[in-house]
């Protein structure tokens, strides 16, 4: 008798059907337990920060503001100096899981109510060709602590409010952030 015939023997058999069933019935269960468990596409660890550095965000900024002020009538030449709070972040794509747990305890006529609540935060890893990295959704550029400006005109009151003013509305701050001074000859 051939392997092929013993083993369908066995499969029509009650032994065999009951085996066939206790097999669907682990693969069933594998597969709802795989929603409990961490998948390959995203880690629980940190990615690493990278950004553009501080240092060439803030030169991209002076160069605009003293284009800018630069083609203000009276300023003349100009130098910008921006000063920042921090450097950027980075914000990466997650995936965050919460599970509530709710139990009762009858204490005599009283109900006991405890709630429980967790939340798993999996940052998004996707290949990037040289290897695996979170996904990036955003990078949240530093705070400006101060602007100082030294130009030509910066002697005169109406300069210095054209300066102050094109500062605080182009860079967001206020005026009190911003100092304004003559360029010494």
């Amino acid at each position: 008798m051939s392997e092929k015939n013993k083993i369908m023997q066995i499969l029509k058999s009650d032994k065999g059907k009951k085996i066939i069933v206790v097999c669907i019935i682990i693969a069933v269960s594998l597969i709802f337990l795989s929603e409990f468990l961490p998948s390959g596409n995203s880690s629980t660890k940190k990615p690493q920060e990278t950004a553009q550095t501080v240092d060439e965000y803030t030169a991209q900024l002076e160069t605009r503001v003293m284009n800018i002020l630069e083609s203000i009538e009276g300023v003349g030449s100009a130098h910008v100096m921006i000063t920042l709070e921090a450097t950027a972040k980075n914000v990466y794509a997650a995936e965050n899981k919460q599970t509530t747990e709710k139990s009762e305890t009858k204490n005599g006529d009283n109900y006991d109510t405890n709630n429980r609540n967790d939340i798993a935060q999996n940052y998004i890893i996707i290949d990037t060709g040289d290897g695996e990295s979170a996904l990036l959704e955003t990078t949240l550029q530093p705070k400006i602590n101060g602007v100082v400006v030294v130009c030509d005109g910066g002697e005169s009151a109406q300069v210095q409010a054209k300066v102050i003013n094109a500062v605080t509305v182009a860079m967001g701050i206020r005026s009190n952030q911003v100092f304004v001074t003559k360029k010494s000859t």
